[in-house]
């Protein structure tokens, strides 16, 4: 395959694993736990929106790695959107939550869009799943 149709390749698996993670998580946070406050909430209610955080990180790395076809690789790509919501998030956006309990969130997230990558990768080598450049 030609290199500038693998880079895009890659920025659209990029691309749609962070759009899952945004549906993903409104989704969740928004509709389901009608936008409820986090911090401060109860553990219940903190479990919940961390369940929430890791199926959308999960589905967002998948997702990336299933489009792309270098499931780690496209999976970490998804971070570079991850840090820039991140960093608006806590740099920008004014807040009464504590910056470390948005980093904390966003770390959640973090780790489960390159678990989802890694989890796609074992599963297509155990040949559960095929490559898009296989077909």
């Amino acid at each position: 395959m030609a290199q500038w149709k693998q880079v895009l390749r890659e920025a659209l698996a990029a691309v749609a694993g962070y759009a899952v993670i945004v549906a993903l998580t409104t989704l969740g946070l928004v509709v389901w736990m009608e936008g409820i406050e986090l911090w401060g909430a109860s553990l219940g209610i903190q479990l919940q929106a961390t369940l929430v955080t890791v199926v959308a990180g999960l589905a967002g790395g998948a997702v990336a790695a299933l489009v792309g076809g270098r499931p780690i690789r496209d999976a970490a790509l998804v971070l570079i959107f991850l840090v820039i919501d991140t960093g608006y998030v806590v740099l920008v956006f004014e807040s009464p939550v504590p910056a470390w309990f948005e980093l904390m969130g966003a770390l959640t997230l973090i780790a489960a869009t390159l678990a989802g990558g890694v989890v796609f990768a074992f599963a297509q080598r155990a040949s559960l799943l095929r490559s898009p450049r296989d077909a």
